[in-house]
């Protein structure tokens, strides 16, 4: 069995993979611009900025948002990980997509790579039951799985006692990159969605917003009634007290209490930016 491995990656579940790899390699052949995965660097392990420097029959992926050229696929086998039970939301962004669609089971996929999206044979899945969970929750639960567990799997497959799994193409779902615009609160939603929306974005993310005059702001604090479904104007600022702003959702309400300057962090009362009467779009 060779000791090597080559890894590549970016982010938090990078930084969980590696670290699972070295507990079984000892020796990680690493591309990377992560800083935070640099200096997981052991005294035996290489930096390299190509696939083909390194000297491993085997590839590990993990936070690696390109497609592998058909040249390096024919060179050498590729091990993605990914945050969806694939077939379901190949992509990217999966758990919040996965969340937004009110998914009742979530997991992470450690599959082949061949030159389609998300689209190889399946070597193992890992899935939790939703509960409530926030996406920042979710994630750090892949990732203490991908700790545990990653390197194990990859080395079991490489010896021969993992028989892939083809994916069921009629399943598949695909979903794409989120940016902030896809933030901004959308109140002709459901109020069971847009209870959604503030679980998927939570800090480290990016905060749901809304846009005022053309700004937007990150809402901090806010409440969602569900009692209130009544036809009005959806989106619109329809009472300001106490318990905050209300503004009119599709089959209820959303109270606003503090909102957030995205540019400097200054948090502010909602009821400064937001008055009576007005539309949000």
């Amino acid at each position: 069995m060779d000791t090597r491995i080559m890894f590549a990656g970016e982010g938090h579940g990078a930084v969980a993979a590696l670290k699972s790899l070295q507990k079984k390699y000892a020796r990680v052949e690493i591309i990377s611009h992560d800083q935070e995965v640099l200096s997981l660097r052991r005294e035996g392990d290489l930096i390299l900025n190509a696939f083909s420097q390194g000297q491993s029959g085997y590839v590990v992926l993990a936070g690696y948002k390109k497609l592998i050229p058909p040249h390096e696929l024919k060179m050498r086998v590729f091990i993605n990980t990914h945050p969806s039970l694939l077939p379901a939301y190949r992509g990217f962004h999966s758990v919040v997509w996965a969340m937004l669609n009110m998914e009742k089971e979530l997991g992470f996929t450690i599959h082949l790579v061949n030159e389609f999206l998300d689209d190889g044979d399946i070597l193992h899945q890992y899935k939790i039951n939703y509960n409530g969970q926030t996406s920042k929750e979710i994630m750090d639960a892949f990732d203490a799985f991908a700790e545990a567990e990653l390197g194990s799997i990859v080395h079991e497959y490489i010896s021969g006692n993992i028989q892939p799994v083809k994916q069921d193409k009629s399943k598949a779902t695909w979903v794409g990159k989120r940016n902030l615009g896809d933030c901004i609160i959308d109140f002709s939603w459901e109020c069971e969605r847009l209870q959604m929306l503030f679980k998927a974005l939570v800090k480290p993310y990016p905060l749901p917003r809304i846009v005022v005059g053309g700004k937007p702001y990150e809402v901090v604090a806010s409440k969602i009634i569900t009692d209130k479904h009544y036809f009005t104007h959806v989106g619109r600022v329809l009472n300001i007290d106490a318990e905050g702003v209300w503004i009119k959702t599709k089959d209820g309400f959303l109270t606003v209490t503090l909102l957030a300057d995205p540019e400097n962090g200054t948090v502010i009362p909602a009821a400064a930016v937001l008055k009576l009467g007005m539309r949000l779009v």
